[in-house]
């Protein structure tokens, strides 16, 4: 009481005193730990809130005002945030309005101080009303392993009408609700996720960066996983390839396009580019097409605080009920998806106009859309098929199975950037296609056991090679198994979490650790009498 007493006086407002309060996490100087947790609580706080720490520690203030995450993501943008985020984008989801900004954290970026597990925040009015996980860009329909501690993405839900909110949220106003639409809105965050091309060339850069600062030579290795597996039928039979590495070192160099773009404040032209300008045609089956736009507005033109510009989307005369747009450096980008009702021959007549408070008339843009027959996907993106393979000789392996991985040692200097603990042993992070990059934990207490075990005369370098091929084949048997295109992150009849392919592979392999060397050693020497 003594110290709530020294708080001023206030004349208007909601006052709240905390008592002997112990909140688990945190005891810091509530101008921290809390400071950041009511930050994430409320993105957008519609009115000031102000903190005061009366505890004895030692401090200029005992006041603060709280800046929501979006204020504090904004002034330290150039700190922390990559160059060219947040990417905005404006999306409808069975006719209901959201603005989505992808944030970008730079590399060793703390970020704690803007987020705990959140991955994905969902607000209204300011307020923060539920969250996805991070472990969301490790879903196999995201691939984005390399940047799951660095992307953080807010959906601003303020426009969906009442009958959505209801739908998509909890009554506690914490979390979300199960059902359809946030199925919906879920897979349009995975596809904005995984194809937007600023976070591909930025999980490109990460990939470049960790390989190329200690990747191990891979062509060893892979002679020896090749021999083990043609030595073996049974793992010929699931792993045989015929496909050489992959080398980073020849591939482009991937980097974040730095642009002079300087957008308008406000459009002097909104049109469509000519090569939409024609009939663009559609097959059935392929229920998305993109549109673009070119313009000279800057990119926060649809998302920014003051006089920002609106879009209206319709076909056929009737308001467009799915699609999303984006404004990157002069393009403007709608990815459409076909109405449901769609059927081979139908004309769609899609509009766009685009206004803001300063244009006397809207930029109104038409364009049409040809519904075609289905067309055929080719296997492997439209590589032609090899010829049957018959049992017997031959030059040529099957396709199948997995790709021989590239694989990096990871010391103990080096745990924390990967979040390994001395019962670590291998990691796997997705390349953004069917390949994953292995990460193999050459300080694993069970394996230096295993080292200092050894006579003065054995070499501790085959033992070793010895964990990291059997590691590396236990993680490609589990890949094998669960990339499935709905295995992972699912709930099963007893809404337990199903772990990710390589959350999978983390936790198997940490537990396999401890035996694994003494059953390659030993299990050989066995003979039938035992």
């Amino acid at each position: 009481v003594q110290a709530a007493s020294r708080a001023p006086a206030i004349e208007w407002g909601t006052a709240i005193k905390l008592y002997e309060y112990n909140m688990k996490g945190y005891r810091t100087n509530i101008k921290f730990d809390l400071y950041y947790a009511l930050s994430i609580k409320l993105p957008k706080p519609g009115l000031p809130v102000r903190l005061y720490e009366f505890r004895k520690y030692r401090q200029q203030s005992p006041m603060e005002t709280l800046a929501g995450l979006l204020v504090r993501l904004e002034d330290d943008r150039g700190n922390n945030l990559e160059e060219g985020f947040p990417i905005p984008y404006t999306i409808q989801v069975d006719g209901e309005l959201l603005k989505v900004a992808i944030y970008a954290f730079k590399k060793n970026t703390d970020d704690s101080k803007y987020r705990k597990s959140d991955g994905i925040v969902f607000t209204i009015n300011g307020q923060a009303h539920g969250a996805l996980p991070k472990r969301f860009y490790s879903r196999q329909r995201v691939k984005m392993d390399y940047l799951k501690d660095s992307i953080l993405v807010i959906v601003d839900a303020t426009g969906i009408s009442a009958q959505a909110r209801e739908d998509l949220f909890m009554n506690s106003r914490d979390r979300l609700s199960e059902g359809d639409l946030r199925d919906a809105i879920e897979d349009r965050l995975e596809r904005i996720v995984r194809d937007d091309s600023s976070l591909r060339a930025l999980r490109e850069k990460r990939r470049r960066e960790a390989l190329d600062a200690k990747l191990v030579d891979s062509k060893p290795l892979k002679d020896i996983l090749d021999q083990i597996i043609k030595k073996s039928k049974a793992l010929e039979a699931i792993f045989v390839t015929g496909k050489d590495l992959s080398n980073p070192y020849k591939s482009v160099a991937a980097s974040i396009a730095k642009t002079s773009f300087e957008g308008e404040i406000y459009p002097s032209f909104f049109e469509l580019m000519k090569r939409y300008q024609k009939i663009n045609e559609r097959p059935i089956n392929r229920r998305r097409i993109r549109v673009q736009f070119e313009t000279d507005v800057e990119n926060e033109y649809f998302d920014r605080e003051e006089s920002p510009g609106s879009l209206e989307l319709s076909c056929n005369d009737e308001k467009a009920r799915d699609y999303e747009a984006n404004l990157l450096n002069g393009v403007a980008t709608l990815n459409i998806g076909l109405p449901e009702s769609v059927q081979v021959g139908d004309h769609l007549y899609y509009r766009l106009i685009v206004t803001d408070e300063t244009q006397h008339e809207p930029f109104d843009n038409v364009f049409e859309v040809m519904v075609l027959d289905p067309v055929k996907d080719s296997a492997g993106g439209g590589a032609k098929r090899l010829p049957k393979v018959e049992p017997g000789d031959g030059d040529r392996t099957q396709p199948g199975g997995l790709n021989l991985p590239e694989v990096k040692e990871v010391f103990e200097t080096d745990w924390a950037a990967h979040g390994y603990d001395k019962y670590s042993a291998l990691s796997v992070l997705s390349t953004g296609d069917e390949s994953y990059d292995y990460f193999i934990n050459m300080d694993n207490l069970y394996l230096n056991h295993e080292v200092k075990a050894l006579k003065a005369n054995e070499d501790p370098k085959l033992l070793q090679n010895k964990f990291k091929i059997a590691m590396v084949l236990l993680g490609m048997m589990i890949l094998k198994d669960m990339i499935k295109p709905d295995s992972e992150l699912k709930q099963d009849s007893d809404d337990n979490i199903i772990m990710s392919p390589s959350e999978t592979v983390a936790k198997v392999t940490s537990m396999v650790a401890p035996v694994i060397l003494p059953m390659i050693e030993h299990l050989g020497d066995l003979d039938i009498d035992d």
